[in-house]
């Protein structure tokens, strides 16, 4: 008996190691490569960005893509993909999120809108279509009532515009002992 699991265990270990073996490594994210990526000195923070496509060159603004909380310019390249062909996209990863780091400054709706316009500003992009999901979608509501000048046309998905209808939290167990029942957007700006 003894020794009819220690083959089945062989057995089964073998297979295992086979099967890896040949197995194809993990793909990456589908979709087109950047032109250009990297990060800039924005605000304070090293903002990590992406270029698709060659801005400048068209007669279409570019698109600029806003992720939502959470969320990184890796998430959002099948949006980068369904534009990408017809247009420049730009992306960029807000502060704490993805390949841009968290400081200790505020966060808030309104400094990640300026940090947009300063990135467009950077790139050197008079005006762009923004589109923003979800948090990017107040960020992107943000960069088009505080930096009107850059924004061509808006589309705000999945964004609150009224802070009565979010579901309050308890902050305490966010900040530690310094909040009580309050939305979401005033724990995370309170966080900084």
């Amino acid at each position: 008996m003894f020794r009819r699991m220690v083959v089945m265990g062989l057995v089964a270990i073998g297979v295992t190691a086979w099967a890896e073996e040949s197995s194809p490594p993990p793909s990456k994210p589908q979709g087109p490569s950047p032109s250009r990526s990297g990060h800039l000195p924005i605000n304070g923070l090293k903002l990590y960005y992406e270029v698709y496509g060659e801005l400048g060159k068209s007669k279409t603004a570019p698109l600029l893509l806003i992720p939502g909380a959470f969320l990184s310019t890796d998430s959002m390249k099948p949006w980068v993909a369904a534009f990408a062909a017809k247009r420049s996209v730009i992306v960029f990863d807000q502060q704490g999120h993805g390949r841009t780091a968290d400081t200790s400054r505020k966060m808030s709706y309104e400094q990640f809108g300026d940090d947009a316009a300063a990135l467009l500003r950077a790139l050197k992009v008079e005006r762009a279509d923004v589109m923003g999901y979800s948090q990017g979608g107040g960020v992107a509501l943000q960069l088009a009532l505080r930096h009107p000048t850059l924004v061509n046309k808006l589309v705000s998905l999945s964004a609150t515009y009224r802070k009565d209808g979010w579901y309050p939290i308890d902050g305490d167990a966010f900040l530690g002992g310094r909040a009580s029942r309050q939305p979401l957007s005033l724990v995370v700006k309170a966080k900084a």
